[in-house]
């Protein structure tokens, strides 16, 4: 479903606001800087700093005041939104994938109502910090002049790089955060010397005509005030949450699972608060100890997570003690195709800048063991991060990464410089696949199965087998941070309908239907 155009519209707004508000604050923050300089220094205009300030401060609480005023629009509308909306209307073409993203649950019986309540996965914080500080863009420049001296020309100009990207990391602390400070600070490349510069030779304003040794034109990124500058949200959360519970009947091929009760939750903030909010007022302090903010209440308070549409109440038929299967899910319907896939990109990307993003190779141990230690190193080495984060391109097409970018809807910069997306094991797997298909399927389906299919129905199948079957999954594993998760594609066999898939393969559909039960 298209979104109404005043979501879009204030979902432009919000995003607008709130860099607003950061900008802000680092504006406020350098002129109380300004002042304490002065003051120390003896060395100013005290009463132009102290007008600064105060068209700062007054700045800053506007900001905060536009801020909460299209969050409120934004939720209104929303609401609007959500109570349109039918269970019949489709949330999306059939040719869209739809990302259900992992939460967690917690539940309480409380009579016949089942209390369930949504808490938002580490999948989907993101605390990432786009804006720089001052320090981040001056290290970032420091950088791109010493590759900048080191020309061109091979290997100078990777050995010049590679001495640079260590001291990068070493001043910025993390090189998943000094990847994004190199990016944001990159100059024009244009005027770059083939040949690597002295050291002892200055480089001159590349706005000068006719220099020998011109330096690099640096851009002008986004300032925050300090290491923090904004509340952990989580954007990618449905707009409402459906829970529906089963009981189980039978066993083995007999198995049903049968609804017992269904519940929809409230409509879900565009954006839920996950942390504290640096630039907010400080909190009430009570004998208790200090008040969580409004946007943090659903944490502890049963009324705001409902509110914010992360607590639902499903009805039980009378008497019900347990449940065999409780299901929660949703769907972000609010957002078109494109802007959901930018969302997701833009999660993806803060992860990778954060806590980290990578693709697991096939057989990588997962957690610590007795005998085999996880895969998962927690140690920043400059050294192998170079290889990764400065020498790993955009997967190109039948990479895995390639692969996961068209799987989900990707531009495929999202995943350049994410550890193994330039791999290829899902291609190494369907040649594999296509190699051992004469000794396993393929003589099973020509000498075994009487009366069996004819030759155009085989190569219908072993196509498909080669390019789409894979036993360890057709889409590569992701590590956000510690955690691991895999990707599974999907879909209901029941209601599957064939578009132009070849007779092959509808056929296999059918068998597979009436094997369902026995699984």
């Amino acid at each position: 479903m298209s979104p109404p155009p005043d979501l879009g519209t204030l979902r432009g707004r919000m995003a607008e606001a709130t860099d607003g508000a950061v900008a802000a604050h680092a504006r406020l923050a350098a002129a109380r800087s300004a002042i304490e300089r002065i003051r120390q220094t003896g060395l100013g205009d005290l009463a132009q700093a102290e007008a600064d300030l105060q068209a700062a401060s007054g700045a800053s609480q506007a900001s905060a005041v536009a801020v909460e005023g299209v969050r409120s629009d934004l939720r209104d509308a929303l609401i609007t939104h959500v109570g349109t909306v039918t269970t019949a209307a489709p949330v999306a073409p059939a040719e869209v994938p739809v990302a259900l993203l992992p939460v967690g649950i917690e539940t309480r019986f409380q009579g016949d109502t089942l209390l369930i309540r949504v808490i938002p996965d580490e999948f989907h914080v993101e605390d990432h910090e786009p804006e720089l500080t001052d320090g981040e863009v001056d290290v970032g420049r420091t950088f791109w002049v010493q590759v900048w001296r080191g020309g061109t020309e091979e290997p100078a100009a990777t050995e010049a790089e590679q001495l640079a990207w260590t001291r990068l990391v070493a001043a910025v602390g993390s090189s998943r955060r000094a990847a994004w400070v190199a990016d944001r600070t990159a100059p024009n490349p244009q005027g770059r010397p083939a040949a690597a510069v002295p050291d002892d030779q200055p480089l001159a304003d590349p706005a000068l005509p006719d220099s020998p040794f011109p330096g690099p034109a640096f851009p002008d990124p986004p300032r925050r005030a300090a290491a923090w500058s904004r509340a952990a949200m989580a954007r990618t959360l449905p707009d409402q949450f459906v829970a529906i519970a089963y009981r189980r009947q039978g066993s083995g091929g007999q198995t049903t699972w049968n609804e017992i009760g269904r519940a929809t939750g409230g409509p879900v903030d565009d954006a839920v608060q996950l942390g504290f909010d640096p630039a907010a007022p400080p909190p009430a302090v009570t004998d208790d100890g200090p008040a969580l903010p409004d946007g943090m209440r659903w944490m502890v308070d049963v009324a705001a997570a409902e509110r914010v549409g992360l607590l639902l109440r499903l009805t039980l038929p009378p008497g019900t003690t347990t449940v065999d299967r409780l299901v929660v899910l949703g769907v972000l319907g609010s957002l078109d195709p494109e802007a959901s896939a930018d969302r997701l990109a833009d999660l993806l990307v803060g992860h990778h800048h954060t806590r980290g993003l990578e693709m697991l190779p096939i057989g990588a141990p997962t957690n610590n063991t007795a005998a085999e230690r996880s895969a998962h190193r927690s140690t920043d080495d400059p050294v192998g991060s170079f290889t990764v984060e400065r020498r790993t391109p955009r997967p190109p097409a039948g990479s895995d990464g390639g692969l996961l970018a068209r799987a989900l809807g990707l531009p495929v910069d999202t995943l350049r410089g994410v550890a193994r997306s330039n791999d290829t094991e899902q291609a190494a797997a369907g040649e594999m696949n296509a190699l051992i298909w004469p000794a396993a399927f393929g003589y099973w389906l020509e000498s075994l199965v009487q009366p069996g299919p004819g030759d155009a129905i085989i190569a219908d199948l072993r196509r498909h087998a080669v390019q789409m079957v894979r036993g360890r999954g057709p889409l590569p594993p992701l590590r956000v941070g510690r955690q691991p998760y895999g990707v599974l594609p999907v879909t209901s066999l029941q209601r599957w309908q064939p578009s132009h898939e070849p007779a092959g393969l509808v056929q296999a559909v059918g068998f597979l239907r009436s094997a369902l039960p026995w699984w």
